[in-house]
């Protein structure tokens, strides 16, 4: 998925695995393209796994989280990128979800077919049912987060999880279009 992305814009395909709310450093792991799938696996099992027995046991009930964050060398201001996994879960109180962060001055924001290129290697790389791109900003006024759909792609016979529609405000006026096996709305 990293490769995939770092094609769409080359900061998102630096990124580097972070167990530690904390500043990287030059030792830890990473970035994600230099490690191997078992060394990667490894890291995963040994710092971000929820569950007891310790592995090779298969994940527990509430599966496993981890982060991977961009930006770390050289440190550029207001230019970072922060990707967070949370899989495996079998709990219905845990949401199984792969949400990429996007600082507001990415390549991304101003071109939708580089945003459909990046939903493309999200669904690929998860085999996904739905993916959904959208920007966020915050009312002082009202003290509230205003979620602003883009992007929304939905495999064929799937749907948004009504969780995530709780939270968002779906505007009526987007331009559907199939796309692989789904349909993709566009939002001007």
């Amino acid at each position: 998925m990293a490769s995939a992305l770092g094609e769409v814009a080359e900061d998102l395909g630096r990124l580097w695995p972070q167990f530690e709310a904390r500043a990287m450093r030059a030792s830890d792991p990473g970035p994600v393209l230099e490690l191997t799938t078992a060394d990667l696996g490894r890291l995963i099992d040994q710092r971000s796994r929820f569950d007891p027995p310790q592995p090779p046991a298969p994940c527990g009930p509430k599966g496993y989280s981890f982060v991977l964050v961009g930006n770390v060398f050289p440190l550029r201001k207001r230019q970072t990128v922060g990707f967070n996994i949370h899989a495996g879960s079998v709990e219905e109180s845990f949401e199984n979800e792969a949400r990429l962060a996007l600082h507001s001055g990415s390549v991304v924001w101003r071109d939708v077919q580089a945003g459909v290129r990046v939903l493309d290697a999200m669904v690929e790389a998860w085999d996904a049912d739905w993916a959904l791109a959208s920007g966020s900003l915050y009312d002082e006024a009202t003290d509230r987060m205003w979620i602003r759909p883009w992007l929304k792609w939905v495999r064929e016979g799937k749907a948004l999880q009504a969780i995530l529609l709780s939270r968002i405000e779906i505007p009526l006026n987007g331009e559907t279009a199939t796309h692989g096996d789904g349909d993709l709305v566009i939002w001007p």
